[in-house]
């Protein structure tokens, strides 16, 4: 007879065994880290300095520590009495990932994501390194360029700036053209690298008559500052929607200052996505200041990054 049961290895009870409550404890003590399964994390790769007593780790490649490091890639490291013990999972084991809220199953080979909708990943400001999940296998990725802000009205007013660009791997979402009291209407910012590429739409033409100013460019995302009125200062674009910012209104005769240009966007679909991938999100232009008789500019909407990770 086995002295352990098949699936899950717990000790058996020997007849006439002394001191039979330490294999019986042996026994809870692995089904209480067995049943109803919950991982710390599938990612983590350095070995926890203050682990709390219970805690479970699926360990990747690449992990280190003293007692992680000689364990198999794979297994399931789990934290008791002060040390680690290594517990070799079966065809079919599934365990709940609490650091990516998602549902993994061990295939005899290795853990994959079962089930759910994508993991989604949304980046608002700056720039790093978006990791891919484990078991995702593909990304769709959306991104806008911050729009243009807008100059101010007015005789000899300061200029504003142009939005800064989004990138993410290989796609490039440009910012929008600031929109400024003098030249044609302010661009809106090309997209290259994706499925699909959309330029950002134009901001409003300033109006060296005076009146209102003329409004900033949209983007998919919509968040364009609207004209102002007449003598009104300009209107930013929304946060996160790359819009550019409206132009600055004036009094009659005197120039206003035309809308930025919106941030270029950028979609695609990673269907073999790489493990890492540069990102920065784009900042929105800044307003120029108020000239003789005029009206501060106003800055343009930032641009956004949105990742969606799918496992089937």
């Amino acid at each position: 007879m086995s002295v352990q049961s098949t699936n899950l290895a717990l000790p058996f009870l020997a007849a006439g065994q002394a001191q039979k409550h330490i294999t019986v404890n042996e026994t809870l003590l692995r089904l209480d880290a067995l049943v109803q399964l919950a991982a710390v994390s599938a990612t983590v790769t350095a070995q926890p300095s203050s682990p709390s007593d219970g805690q479970v780790y699926i360990l990747p490649a690449g992990k280190t520590g003293a007692a992680w490091g000689a364990m198999s890639n794979g297994v399931l490291a789990y934290y008791r009495d002060g040390a680690w013990e290594q517990i070799t999972p079966r065809e079919g084991f599934r365990a709940w990932v609490n650091d990516v809220d998602r549902v993994m199953v061990y295939t005899g080979a290795a853990w994959v994501v079962r089930g759910g909708g994508p993991q989604v990943t949304v980046y608002t400001s700056g720039a790093g390194t978006y990791t891919t999940p484990v078991s995702a296998t593909w990304i769709d990725v959306e991104l806008v360029g911050g729009g243009g802000g807008s100059g101010g009205s007015g005789t000899s007013p300061g200029a504003g700036a142009a939005g800064a660009s989004s990138t993410f791997g290989s796609l490039t979402a440009n910012g929008g053209a600031v929109g400024n009291s003098s030249g044609a209407a302010a661009a809106g910012g090309t997209a290259s690298g994706g499925d699909t590429n959309i330029s950002g739409g134009k901001g409003g033409q300033a109006n060296g008559a005076g009146g209102a100013g003329q409004p900033g460019g949209c983007t998919a995302f919509g968040g364009n500052g609207q004209g102002s009125g007449a003598g009104a200062p300009a209107t930013a674009g929304t946060a996160n929607t790359g819009g550019g910012a409206s132009g600055a209104g004036t009094g009659t005769g005197v120039v206003t200052s035309g809308g930025g240009g919106a941030g270029g966007y950028c979609r695609k679909a990673f269907t073999s996505p790489s493990a890492t991938y540069a990102y920065s999100v784009g900042a929105g232009g800044a307003g120029g200041t108020a000239g003789t008789s005029g009206q501060a500019g106003a800055a343009g909407g930032s641009g956004i990054i949105v990742v969606k990770a799918h496992f089937t």
